[in-house]
């Protein structure tokens, strides 16, 4: 009687153990998809639509090109070619350099200038979109041994053309100390003017 009471416990507890083991299953973590975040790109040829509650192109991202044509007042006096880079930090405000090359009698000026600029929330009505800004320059004047160090502000208007892009026109006033070396003896004098410029703009 004792056997087939201890081979019945043995039975029991190894067909309990089976069962316990047939059911028992590893449980994985699902697996996870990861959504990857697009980078933030430039709206190309933007539309009055694209433009947010800051005046700005909605999205942000990539360089703006923009070539112009301009004229200077004051001691310049004189048509130039330029061109604008500008890079959107934040939904309403570029960090901007330009380069501008004047032909002035006896030779050439070449102007490098770093900018904030800061775009204004757009005005029901307006024909485009307004915008300020200002920095320093440097000047390099060809055919003399002479350079200026100054500083500028500006204000202008971008335009939307229907499909095609963007044009502004601008106003500037530049100021700026004027250092020359003749025969050996440097003096400076400080001359300003305004800019008339305006130009066409690349989203890249």
């Amino acid at each position: 009687m004792k056997r087939v009471l201890t081979f019945s416990l043995i039975a029991m507890l190894v067909l309990t153990t089976a069962s316990f083991a047939a059911v028992k299953k590893t449980v994985k973590p699902a697996a996870t998809t990861k959504t990857a975040t697009p980078a933030p790109v430039r709206v190309e040829n933007p539309t009055p639509a694209d433009y947010g509650t800051t005046g700005h192109v909605a999205q942000s991202g990539g360089l703006v090109v923009s070539p112009k044509l301009g004229f200077g007042t004051g001691g310049l006096n004189s048509f130039f070619l330029g061109c604008e880079v500008a890079y959107p930090v934040m939904p309403s405000v570029d960090v901007m350099g330009e380069v501008e090359y004047y032909m002035v009698s006896g030779g050439s000026i070449i102007t490098v200038a770093g900018n904030g600029v800061y775009h204004f929330a757009p005005i029901a009505g307006a024909p485009g979109n307004f915008y300020a800004g200002g920095g320093l320059l440097y000047q390099s004047i060809g055919g003399v041994n002479a350079s200026a160090i100054g500083f500028q502000g500006f204000g202008g208007m971008d335009y939307q053309l229907a499909g095609s892009g963007t044009v502004f026109g601008q106003i500037k006033y530049a100021i700026a100390n004027y250092t020359f070396s003749v025969g050996g003896i440097s003096f400076s004098t400080s001359s300003g003017g305004l800019v008339l410029e305006g130009g066409y703009r690349f989203y890249l």
